[in-house]
C-alpha cells in the first residue's frame, strides 16, 4: 500500500497538474492528499476529469478555495466513509487486495493559531472513535525550537496545544527517510528558512497492524513543501503462519541448532528475553527446514529414482563392495524422506 500527502502551494498550473500525475504513476499511489490547491470551485471538475482513475474528495463545503483534495484509486481501495472539515479530510477505507480496513486523516492546519486549535478539537474526537489511524499532511507548526532553521520560531502556546493533542490522541510521530525538512521559503541563503511543517502521524493500533510502515520524505520538485510517501510492505499477502513439525527433531543437526539459537546473548527483562530466544529458534528451525525438508515431495522422487539406478546397477555387479554401501546409504537417505513426509501429513491430519 502507498499513500502520500504533498501541499502542492496551487492545482491550476498545468505543469504542476502533470506533476501530480507524473507522482501518482511513477509512485503506484493508492491514496494521495493535495493540499493548499487554491482551485475556484468552477474550475474543479475540468480539473478532476484529468484523473479518471481516481475518485476525487475535497472540503469546498467548509472552505471556499477547497484547501484540501484527495484522490483514491478506485481500482485499490473503496470508500466506507468520510468526514470533511476546513482543516482535514478523515476517511475511513478498505483495501480491496487485502480486505484491510484503515483510518487516514489529511491534515492542512490553518496559518492561525487560533484557528488551529479547532483542528486539535476535531482530531481529539476522533481518537476514541477509529482502530488503526494514520495522520498525514502540512501541521503548520514545528514540534520544537530545533525543528526550524531560521527567524521567527513558533509560539510557545502553540506547541504546547500541539504536543497535547499528541498526548491526548496517543500519537506517535513517525520517523522518515529522506530530507530532513519538508519545507523551505527558496531564498538565498541568508534569508532561507528550513521548518519541518510536514509530518506522518499514528497511533499504536496502526503499527500493530501495518509493522512494515516506512515514511519517505521526497524532494520538492515545483513545490516549496516536500512530498511524504507512506509505504506498507506486503500488505497484499497473507502472513504465514509458523508450525513446528515433529520430524525435525529426527534430523541430525536438530539439537545443535536449537542449543545454539537458545544459547545466543539477548538484552531485556525475563519475558522479553524469552521472546527473544524463542525468535532465534525459530529462524534456526525455519532454515533447517528450507535445507532438508522444503520441496520433500521432489526431495523423494530424487532419492528414489537415486536408490532405483543403483540398484539396477547392483542387479549387474551383485558383489561390489561399493555399490552395496551406496544402495544401504542411499536407502537410509530414501526411509528417512518418507518417514517426515508420513510425519508431516499426520501432524497436518490432526491438524
Amino acid at each position: 500500500m502507498r499513500v502520500s500527502s504533498w501541499n502542492i502551494r496551487g492545482f491550476t498550473d498545468p505543469i504542476k497538474q502533470q506533476e501530480v500525475r507524473g507522482y501518482l504513476r511513477d509512485n503506484k499511489i493508492e491514496v494521495l492528499g493535495l493540499l493548499e490547491t487554491r482551485v475556484k470551485i468552477n474550475n474543479s471538475a475540468a480539473i478532476c476529469r484529468l484523473f479518471p482513475s481516481y475518485l476525487v474528495i475535497n472540503n469546498y463545503s467548509h472552505h471556499y478555495n477547497g484547501r484540501i483534495w484527495v484522490f483514491l484509486d478506485i481500482r485499490r481501495v473503496t470508500l466506507v466513509s468520510s468526514y470533511v472539515h476546513d482543516q482535514l479530510i478523515h476517511l475511513e477505507l478498505q483495501h480491496n487486495a487485502s480486505n484491510k480496513t484503515f483510518h487516514i486523516s489529511f491534515v492542512y492546519g490553518s496559518n492561525d493559531a487560533e484557528h488551529r486549535e479547532r483542528l486539535w478539537v476535531e482530531l481529539t474526537g476522533f481518537a476514541s472513535k477509529v482502530t488503526n489511524w494514520l495522520l498525514m499532511g502540512d501541521w503548520n507548526i514545528v514540534r520544537s525550537m530545533e525543528e526550524r532553521i531560521g527567524p521567527n520560531p513558533p509560539s510557545v502556546r502553540d506547541m504546547l496545544a500541539f504536543n497535547q493533542c499528541i498526548l491526548d490522541c496517543q500519537l506517535d510521530d513517525l520517523h522518515s527517510l529522506g530530507c530532513e525538512y519538508t519545507w523551505t521559503n527558496k531564498q538565498d541563503a541568508a534569508t532561507r528558512v528550513w521548518s519541518r511543517l510536514d509530518r506522518v502521524l499514528s497511533n499504536p493500533l496502526w503499527l500493530i497492524h501495518f509493522p512494515t510502515t516506512q515514511v519517505h520524505v521526497l524532494p520538492a520538485r515545483v513545490s516549496d513543501h516536500s512530498p511524504l510517501l507512506v509505504t506498507v510492505a506486503d500488505i497484499n499477502a497473507p502472513r504465514k503462519r509458523f508450525s513446528y513439525l515433529n520430524c525435525w527433531e529426527a534430523h541430525e543437526e536438530y539439537g545443535t541448532r536449537v542449543s545454539e539459537a537458545w544459547d545466543m546473548p539477548v538484552k531485556g527483562n525475563a519475558m522479553y528475553s524469552l521472546f527473544l530466544k524463542l525468535k532465534n529458534v525459530r529462524q534456526k528451525l525455519i532454515v533447517l527446514h528450507k535445507l532438508s525438508y522444503a520441496g520433500i515431495s521432489e526431495k523423494i522422487k530424487e532419492a528414489q529414482q537415486q536408490l532405483h539406478d543403483c540398484q539396477s546397477c547392483l542387479q549387474g555387479n551383485p558383489l561390489n563392495q561399493a555399490l552395496i554401501v551406496k544402495e544401504r546409504d542411499l536407502l537410509q537417505a530414501y526411509l528417512v524422506l518418507k518417514q517426515a513426509e508420513h510425519s508431516s501429513l499426520l501432524q497436518r491430519a490432526k491438524v
